[in-house]
């Protein structure tokens, strides 16, 4: 029997890859997107959301983008993998092709004109421009220097914002380059979940699996020692959730129970807590 199946759902509650379409707005990631929306609207320049990993950096980039994209007079586009994006003149260059430029054998002076050009339509047009860009803790010193040239090319139009999604080092990055770092206009730090929210994202994501009394899979006592295993990060949670679900069955057990949680700890949950 498969694990659907056996536990009466529709679809798993905790995959094993990310899915933006199971987002649990906890306090601090709810609180992140309303600030960044707010910042998005009144002002120009760079924002930062930082958290370490497993944290929900990327899923809030996927939250931001998915309002952004519901909201009229916004031009977004997103940027990642940005280890690849080298030299910087690679990275520009993916930077425009989100945007839709064809930037093909250009010089990085001829991509920078090309950004302006498009900052300065778009200015016509009443759009205010969105770059998100995930991993920005990756980003080369060059990359982040283009960064900064790009806000500060953009000032006089004053359209154009950047949020950077990263591990807390990249706030030292920034702070090491002042002419950057005034260009800040808000910096969110994610934290982990609290018991209580630890226990409310369980839930959430067993509703959203078809199961709408979520104590008749999984005891409170479990979702406690959920916590306890994972320290409230998000990543962490699903990981060992998941393998908890996976023990109960293989037991032949019907409800997750703070036993099968210890039964359950393995190396996926533990690299985010080490």
């Amino acid at each position: 029997m498969n694990a659907l199946t056996y536990w009466g759902m529709v679809r798993d509650p905790f995959p094993p890859y990310m899915s933006e379409h199971i987002y649990y707005p906890a306090g601090g990631h709810a609180n992140g997107i309303a600030r960044l929306v707010d910042a998005l609207h009144c002002w120009s320049g760079i924002s930062l959301l930082l958290g370490e990993t497993g944290y929900g950096k990327t899923t809030l980039l996927h939250e931001l983008r998915d309002a952004l994209g519901h909201t009229a007079g916004i031009c977004a586009a997103t940027v990642t993998h940005t280890e690849i994006c080298l030299p910087d003149l690679q990275f520009l260059r993916a930077i425009l092709s989100q945007f839709g430029k064809n930037t093909d054998g250009r010089s990085g002076v001829a991509c920078r004109a090309e950004f302006q050009k498009f900052l300065d339509v778009a200015t016509m047009r009443q759009q205010r421009v969105v770059l998100c860009i995930d991993d920005a803790h990756m980003l080369t010193s060059a990359q982040i220097d283009l960064v900064r040239t790009l806000a500060m090319d953009a000032q006089i139009s004053g359209n154009l914002h950047i949020v950077l999604f990263g591990r807390v080092v990249l706030r030292d990055k920034i702070a090491r380059r002042p002419q950057l770092a005034q260009q800040m206009r808000i910096t969110h730090l994610l934290n982990p979940l609290s018991p209580v929210e630890t226990c409310a994202f369980i839930a959430h994501r067993i509703a959203w699996a078809g199961i709408s009394d979520w104590e008749s899979c999984v005891t409170q006592d479990a979702c406690d020692a959920i916590y306890r295993t994972t320290c409230g990060i998000p990543a962490a949670i699903v990981a060992i959730a998941r393998a908890s679900f996976i023990e109960a069955q293989f037991a032949g057990v019907r409800r997750v129970s703070a036993a099968i949680v210890d039964a359950s700890r393995n190396e996926t949950a533990a690299r985010y807590v080490a």
